[in-house]
C-alpha cells in the first residue's frame, strides 16, 4: 500500500479526475442556464442552448 501511495496516480486516475471536473462544471453551467431561463423547460434543451452558445462564442473569437 505504501508503494502505491508513493508511486502516485495512474494515468487513468488523472483522466477520470479531469473528466469529472469537466462534467461538474458543465452540469453547473446547464443548471444555471435553466435557472436563469426557466422557459427552456428541461435540462436537455438547456444543454443544447449552452452548447450552441459555446460554439457561437468560439466562432466569434476566431472572427467567423
Amino acid at each position: 500500500m505504501r508503494d502505491e501511495f508513493l508511486e502516485g496516480g495512474a494515468e487513468i486516475d488523472l483522466v477520470r479526475s479531469g473528466l469529472e471536473d469537466v462534467m461538474r462544471s458543465t452540469w453547473a453551467r446547464i443548471g444555471d442556464l435553466l435557472e436563469a431561463q426557466p422557459e427552456l423547460g428541461d435540462y436537455r434543451t438547456a444543454a443544447y442552448v449552452a452548447s450552441i452558445r459555446q460554439v457561437a462564442d468560439a466562432y466569434e473569437a476566431i472572427g467567423i
